[in-house]
């Protein structure tokens, strides 16, 4: 069954071996080192932005004083605060909280098709004069470190700094804000602007009060289902009354008087940044420029005004400028397996 092997010098084996070397001395040869470069040599590379950089930052519009002194010309329903270190430091910090609650925002309401509409860019280019205005008409919470993107960044009607929309007020144009004063909480922002007497603050805080009453808008409009007026069925969850509701301004211009610092670009005084992509779109739509920019500038304002809102209690769906077509209305879509989906 086993067999038997011999060994011997001509015919060695490992135990042969291990039997001869038994009683002499063990020495162990170090290995050869490799010499190894471990030196890494300094890459070259070329950094490209993500996005556009910002032509200026909230902190240098605000140490601009034609600027400053254009915005509190031009811009109505608000008041002004004092600018000191704090202020400054505060806007820059709001810029920075602005840029990824828009990203979670296109994320979350802009269509998919719509994600590189040109208004998006044009929000983006104006991060920094909207925060160094909102800081600048008081209108930011201090701090803003200790928030994160879900808690609102604005501060609540009783510091006086807002303006209840009543009176000569109601004749302006641009944006509005809804409050709960039952809940203590912004519930929504809001845009009005453009022809008609009806464009203005009055006349659509009267629409919103009619809709309020009417069923069909209230399954059309979160802010109807959710706020309908006092002793009518509603057909969502309710968390208030519309009546609860008070409309300030955020911020405001009168279209009949003198907007030039709104609408110019590439001026010491200009107010907001108007790129050439944005004034080639703009111009795309015929009629009056001017009217065109009035409107973006008061869906300008919607939006980042929205940003501010908490998550929590923000009750609109809308992705903002919806006449320049960021919004996907009932458009039919056929998918790769021919279903056909409505949005």
């Amino acid at each position: 069954r086993y067999r038997t092997l011999r060994a011997s010098d001509d015919e060695p084996c490992l135990v042969w071996i291990a039997w001869k070397l038994r009683a002499k001395e063990l020495v162990l040869k170090q290995r050869a080192q490799v010499a190894i470069d471990l030196r890494v040599p300094t890459p070259e590379f070329t950094v490209v932005c993500a996005s556009r950089p910002a032509i200026k930052t909230p902190s240098e519009y605000l140490r601009n004083s034609s600027w400053v002194q254009s915005l509190s010309l031009f811009i109505r329903g608000v008041d002004f605060v004092t600018i000191d270190d704090e202020l400054i430091k505060n806007a820059d910090k709001l810029a920075l909280s602005l840029a990824p609650r828009l990203e979670y925002h296109i994320a979350e309401r802009v269509d998919c098709s719509r994600q590189k509409h040109w208004t998006l860019q044009f929000t983006r280019d104006n991060l920094a004069p909207m925060a160094a205005g909102m800081c600048l008409v008081g209108h930011i919470v201090s701090d803003l470190d200790t928030f994160d993107i879900t808690e609102c960044l604005m501060k609540l009607p009783m510091d006086e700094l807002f303006q209840i929309v009543t009176g000569d007020l109601g004749k302006l144009e641009g944006c509005y804000l809804y409050y709960d004063r039952k809940k203590n909480k912004w519930i929504r922002s809001g845009k009005t602007s453009g022809d008609g007497d009806a464009a203005c603050f009055a006349g659509r805080g009267n629409k919103h009060e009619q809709n309020a009453r009417c069923k069909d808008e209230m399954r059309k409009h979160p802010l109807y289902a959710r706020y309908p007026a006092f002793g009518v069925d509603n057909v969502g969850a309710r968390e208030g009354y519309f009546e609860n509701l008070d409309m300030y301004c955020a911020m405001s211009f009168h279209s009949k008087s003198d907007v030039t610092a709104l609408c110019s670009h590439d001026l010491e005084n200009s107010l907001f940044v108007w790129s050439g992509e944005t004034m080639e779109e703009i111009k795309k739509k015929g009629g009056v420029l001017q009217k065109h920019q009035l409107d973006a500038v008061s869906y300008l304002w919607e939006l980042c005004y929205d940003l501010l809102l908490a998550r929590s209690d923000n009750i609109s769906v809308s992705p903002g400028f919806e006449s320049f077509g960021l919004r996907v209305n009932a458009k039919k879509r056929k998918l790769d397996n021919d279903e056909v989906v409505y949005w």
